[in-house]
């Protein structure tokens, strides 16, 4: 997966390809990031419960 720059609608095309096997691997070598939205999709349609993709530090708060 060169980038994270799929669309809403392309990422779960994809993934449905995908649920039809027992496994996946997904390379990110090389993966330089792309779109949040994106990404939280992907997170989103392979994981059965909430999962924390990270958090926001800034000098005075902290977001989840």
């Amino acid at each position: 997966m060169p980038q994270f720059n799929l669309t809403r609608d392309e990422v779960d095309v994809q993934i449905d390809r995908v649920k039809k096997h027992r496994a996946l691997i997904l390379d990110l070598r090389g993966n330089p990031g792309g779109a949040e939205e994106t990404l939280l999709r992907l997170i989103g349609n392979l994981c059965d419960h909430e999962v924390t993709v990270g958090e926001m530090k800034r000098r005075k708060e902290t977001n989840l």
